[in-house]
C-alpha cells in the first residue's frame, strides 16, 4: 500500500474524518486530502503527527516492511 492508502486506511479505522485529522495535528484538510490521494506527501514533522495520532510507526504509514 502507498503512504496516502495507509494514512486514509488509518484515519478510517480510527473513525475521523480528513477535516478531524487536519485539526488534530494542525494542518489544512485539503493537506490530508492531497496526501490520501497521493498528489502530496506529508512532512516529516507532519508523518510523525500522523503516526502519534494513529498509534503507529512511521513505517507502517509509509508502508515499509522490516525484514
Amino acid at each position: 500500500m502507498t503512504c496516502g492508502e495507509n494514512i486514509k486506511r488509518m484515519r478510517e479505522e480510527h473513525s475521523l474524518s480528513q477535516s478531524e485529522v487536519a485539526e488534530k495535528i494542525g494542518v489544512a484538510a485539503s493537506a490530508v486530502c492531497g496526501w490520501e490521494r497521493g498528489n502530496k506527501r506529508p512532512t516529516l514533522e507532519n508523518l510523525c503527527c500522523l503516526a502519534d495520532l494513529f498509534l503507529c510507526s512511521t513505517d507502517e504509514l509509509l508502508g515499509r516492511k522490516v525484514i
